[in-house]
């Protein structure tokens, strides 16, 4: 009887407790929920409940820190809290701003950025927290939770103890059932755990890209390299496109008329119909597709001549302009690569407004093109255009005056309206990809001089073509292809008729972007060692036998 007493006693002060704390309880679990946004927003209603509930789980395991009769665990536990709150908010306000959550990119760029770059910051941060604030879905957001602690303040003990011990319940089953089965988000269900993981990560890959650029700088195998000019061209415009689908362009038979102006002009293209990237990611794409390092091989990328310094070496100004994050150099071949260049421009990277640059469409590329075509430079030019292409999440990808797909134009019934949705975005942004392409050709054709377009994209993505998700294409034979187009300019063609009509019969051949190395040097008229005429789909000696995929023979 006496321990049945204890018993109530106990659970009665714990309750108590949680009562009297209720406002701290409730702010945390809310602003928990909120910096998990970047999990659950645009997304459906049940997983919104669901990390709502998973968000009063890290409260109650704080909250028994704060409850205890010894000091020095309640002070851990408000400590917690504190902690929890503070990085919950950033993550909220850097998705809300910026457009993504609290991850490695935020500390990377920070450890980059130099003095005057954080003042400028500081300067333009409270126009920056003002209009985060007054931003209208924000406004009726403060609003609710004005009425929600209203709420709070006069609800009764019972209540709140009937409404503390269903959350709780349904929190604990959710939280475990999502630890135990999803692949994401598992680390977000404790922010601090997230953070403390997220720290350890940014260093690892701080720590790999010295590695790399140490290890590029003393074992490139470029200065082993004889190279001879024969025929240069003045311009060669390398797009690399990001995560586009070849299924889902009209160009390769797409029911929806995503690329109206490439069909526009598709006779003065060249369009490959089946063309195998050698991975399923960009980072270990990239490595084979700006190196003569194939996926089979067996030393590391550095050992390996690069696009970059091969057309330096050649005589070429190289120009590389990326819309993509400047944090994906960090870590990666591609960035300790591009980092050779004569110009290097990350667009979204640190600029004058703030430490962290916005996205921007790939429009933005474009006026690069253009300053590096009128530069009257008195060399021939290799300029590299890094899109972000389809990169999720796709509704961020192109202007509100491309959305020319809804969820009603994707006549798919095993779908949800909520996919249907996402294949549209998915659509519009080839659909913008489009007229990025268009847009760098006409450039291109306004010129005289001797120039050529090659785009192709890093991998493909899988927009629920073989099952309930979508992400980068790893599996299914015609899915896991990429686009990949070749313009030439008038001057070009007339000046280099044997390799335009050796065009023609390459169209329908099987090619691997690793490979497309060797034909950019067939194009730039560079002649070395590392070329192999075997691996050149423009060569009379081109044999591509056996192409490979995520480092396996690939079987159609």
């Amino acid at each position: 009887m006496n321990v049945n007493i204890k018993v109530m006693s106990s659970i009665s002060n714990i309750l108590s407790c949680f009562y009297r704390k209720r406002f701290l309880f409730i702010t945390i679990a809310i602003i928990t929920f909120l910096g998990n946004i970047d999990l659950w927003c645009n997304t459906s209603l049940l997983t919104v409940l669901k990390w709502a509930l998973i968000a009063f789980f890290p409260c109650f395991l704080f909250f028994f820190f704060i409850i205890s009769r010894f000091y020095l665990l309640r002070y851990i536990g408000y400590f917690l809290c504190i902690i929890q709150i503070v990085l919950s908010i950033i993550n909220f306000f850097s998705y809300e701003t910026w457009g993504f959550g609290f991850n490695e990119r935020i500390f990377i760029i920070l450890i980059e950025t130099n003095s005057r770059e954080i003042s400028e910051f500081f300067i333009s941060f409270p126009q920056l927290l003002f209009n985060f604030i007054i931003l209208p879905t924000h406004l009726i957001l403060w609003i609710l939770l004005l009425i929600l602690f209203i709420i709070i303040k006069y609800i009764s003990f019972n209540v709140y103890r009937i409404f503390l011990s269903a959350i709780s319940l349904l929190s604990i089953i959710i939280t475990i059932v999502h630890i135990s089965t999803s692949d994401i988000g598992k680390r977000d269900v404790c922010m601090i755990i997230k953070s403390a993981l997220w720290l350890n990560h940014s260093t690892e890959m701080r720590k790999m890209l010295v590695e790399d650029m140490n290890n590029y700088i003393n074992n490139n195998p470029i200065e082993q390299q004889h190279i001879s000019l024969k025929d240069s061209i003045n311009n060669i415009v390398l797009v690399i496109g990001e995560s586009s689908a070849r299924h889902h362009w009209q160009l390769y038979g797409y029911p929806l008329n995503t690329t109206p102006k490439l069909n526009s002009i598709r006779d003065s293209i060249f369009i490959f119909n089946d063309v195998l990237p050698p991975y399923s990611t960009t980072a270990e794409s990239l490595q084979c597709i700006l190196t003569t390092k194939t996926t089979i091989s067996k030393k590391p990328w550095y050992y390996y001549v690069d696009i970059v310094s091969l057309s330096k070496k050649a005589g070429y100004k190289v120009s590389w302009y990326s819309n993509q994050e400047k944090v994906s150099q960090f870590g990666s071949s591609t960035g300790t690569i591009a980092n050779n260049a004569d110009i290097v421009h990350y667009e979204d990277s640190v600029n004058n407004q703030t430490i962290i640059g916005k996205r921007a469409y790939d429009a933005v590329l474009l006026k690069k093109l253009g300053k590096a075509l009128n530069n009257n430079c008195s060399k021939p030019q290799l300029i590299i255009l890094h899109t972000m292409g389809s990169h999720a999440e796709y509704s961020n990808r192109y202007p509100i005056e491309y959305k020319k797909f809804t969820k009603d134009n994707i006549n798919n019934i095993r779908l949800s309206d909520n996919e249907k949705d996402i294949v549209a975005h998915y659509d519009n942004t080839i659909y913008y990809t489009d007229r990025i392409l268009y847009d760098v050709i006409d450039s291109l054709s306004k010129s005289p001089a001797k120039n050529i377009m090659i785009y192709f994209s890093d991998h493909s993505e899988d927009v629920y073509d073989t099952g309930n998700v979508y992400l980068h294409a790893y599996k299914g034979k015609n899915i896991v292809k990429v686009p990949m187009i070749i313009w030439f300019s008038n001057s070009y063609i007339s000046s280099h008729s044997q390799i335009v009509s050796n065009m023609n019969r390459c169209k329908d051949m099987a090619i691997s972007t690793e490979n497309i190395i060797h034909t950019i040097m067939n194009f730039m008229g560079i002649s070395c060692e590392a070329y192999n005429s075997q691996l050149d789909f423009l060569s009379e000696d081109y044999n591509c036998q056996t192409r490979y995929f995520e480092g396996k023979p690939f079987n159609e």
